[in-house]
């Protein structure tokens, strides 16, 4: 059913909403946009199975710091955990709504992430349930209705102020389609999401097959071979697919945008006398109007431009190449843009050879960001507000209670201090499967709990075949490192009575130097206030 936009609700040019009211300071006093992705003292994808304890004191620090807006993440198998069925998280919801309490409380709006990808609610086929979106009605009906759940839940807020998708949390299904090029399997996928379809419909059987380099029938259409100049189709219909998702989902979700693709996908038939290769450039500019919704969003990382491996950018060249490609973003959407993914620093496993700022040149690029957000955007949003690892860890606080954890000999939770602890009983174990969640890199694995214990004890830690005793007395933070471990169980034993905290198994910390991971400030942060005074 169609749903009648709520008064106050639409991002226009600013933030300046009608209807809102707070003990801080009115909307119309924010101006433009300024926001922080929003994950407490976790991260992204267990941020909703946390207990988050100090979400005001968390958010009035943010508001100090110079941001008016947060952005949360809502990932859809945490919120919904099945597709048939109905099935809610309620924990999930009730958090939810604890965000839009305390931001309105602190002068803050919130904007939404929907349909978030990732997170370690259960070890089902996360991707399955996107790659179904295309074909399947009962996954595309529960996609609907958790959209749907979700914007009444947050619309009848006054801090509610927007929400979008993102091109990305959608983008596994490509990979699936380059592996299906041919047989049986490939052409009934071809056939099942509309691919086969689309290919009939915009092009001749003599341009398909000129396209693919070989002779193509309209009853054997697979998915196109990304070496070929026919894998431009699959991007076309791609597109369409996610404009046609989002028009659909804005049915329920009123003034619902999308984070749209700024940079190129290559393709074409490889030749080496020829400029790149013979591979060409897609744009994804069929996506940037983002249907009838009010502004059109995007994700800019200051390498964005900059080809060479391993250069290191100057501030004025990288400020200036920023600006290009948000007028190039503006003109293409034909409305105003926001800037969710503003990523000013980059230490992502893998990305290492990337070009990227030099050090002694971040601050100055975010301050020359000010002007250019505010000539070329209704505003933006930092990622990495906070540093964060990668815990693998599902209800790492006991938020749960015992939720996702098996345990053996007297293990209980109670609350010590106005947090949940996990009470371990002289001679218990708790174990949790770790099962294929997986690390952001591949280094070694690093351990670490709060413990309390009222005597000396020794907590004897095993992941996978690797095991370690750790002495420990008194209040603690106990920091271990071990060898990777993919697929592993962690079991935690103890031959003492213990109350165990905040357990983390990671690989890897991503820093953007506004906060560290334990809250104390970063060498950016004065840059980010400055950039945030500069944005009224």
């Amino acid at each position: 059913m169609k749903r009648k936009l709520c008064c106050g609700l639409l991002i226009c040019a600013a933030l300046g909403l009608s209807g809102f009211t707070s003990t801080v300071e009115s909307a119309d006093e924010l101006g433009k946009i300024k926001a922080a992705t929003y994950y407490s003292d976790e991260w992204v994808i267990n941020f909703w199975n946390s207990e988050t304890n100090d979400m005001d004191e968390e958010l009035s620090e943010i508001r100090k710091d110079g941001f008016n807006t947060i952005i949360v993440c809502v990932p859809w198998r945490e919120f919904q955990p099945l597709t048939v069925g109905g099935a809610y998280n309620d924990y999930a919801f009730e958090k939810l709504e604890r965000v839009m309490k305390s931001a309105e409380r602190n002068g803050l709006k919130v904007m939404l992430r929907l349909g978030y990808t990732w997170d370690y609610y259960d070890e089902s086929d996360i991707l399955k349930r996107y790659e179904e979106l295309l074909y399947k009605t009962t996954t595309q009906n529960a996609w609907l209705s958790y959209a749907e759940k979700v914007y009444d839940t947050v619309s009848k807020y006054p801090s509610y102020a927007g929400a979008f998708l993102t091109w990305e949390d959608f983008w596994n299904f490509i990979s699936v389609a380059e592996n299906l090029t041919e047989g049986y399997n490939a052409r009934s996928m071809a056939r099942a999401t509309g691919y086969a379809d689309y290919a009939i419909e915009n092009y001749s059987l003599e341009e398909l097959t000129e396209l693919h380099g070989k002779k193509i029938y309209k009853e054997l259409i697979a998915f196109p071979e990304k070496d070929t100049d026919a894998y431009r189709i699959f991007l076309e219909f791609y597109d369409d697919w996610l404009n046609q998702l989002l028009e659909k989902t804005q049915e329920v979700f009123p003034d619902l945008s999308m984070e749209v693709r700024l940079d190129m996908d290559s393709y074409g038939f490889a030749n080496e006398d020829e400029p790149d290769g013979g591979k060409k450039g897609f744009t994804h500019e069929t996506t940037y109007g983002c249907g009838n919704a009010s502004y059109s969003a995007n994700m800019l990382s200051a390498n964005m431009g900059f080809g060479t491996a391993g250069e290191l950018l100057e501030a004025k060249s990288t400020a200036a190449m920023s600006e290009q490609i948000l007028k190039r973003h503006a003109a293409g959407a034909g409305k105003p843009i926001f800037c969710d993914q503003f990523l000013f620093t980059d230490n992502t496993p893998g990305f290492e050879d990337n070009a990227r700022l030099d050090d002694s040149e971040i601050d100055e690029y975010l301050r020359l960001m000010g002007p250019v957000f505010d000539e070329n955007t209704i505003g933006y949003g930092v990622w990495t507000y906070r540093d964060y690892a990668d815990n693998i860890v599902y209800n790492s606080q006991f938020a749960l209670d015992l939720k996702g954890w098996k345990h053996y000999g007297g293990v209980s939770v109670e609350t010590v201090e106005g947090t949940k602890m996990c009470r371990m009983n002289a001679g218990s174990t708790l174990t949790q499967e770790l099962g294929t969640r997986n690390y952001i890199s591949s280094e070694n694995t690093k351990i670490s709990m709060r413990v309390k214990a009222d005597s000396e004890a020794n907590i004897r830690i095993r992941l996978g075949q690797t095991e370690t005793v750790v002495p420990v007395s008194g209040e603690m933070t106990v920091n271990i490192g071990l060898p990777k471990q993919e697929r592993s169980t962690l079991s935690i034993h103890t031959d003492k009575d213990i109350l165990i905290d905040d357990i983390k198994v990671y690989s890897h910390i991503t820093r953007a130097g506004i906060y560290t991971e334990d809250g104390e400030e970063g060498a950016h942060l004065e840059a980010i206030r400055e950039l945030n005074e500069r944005l009224e």
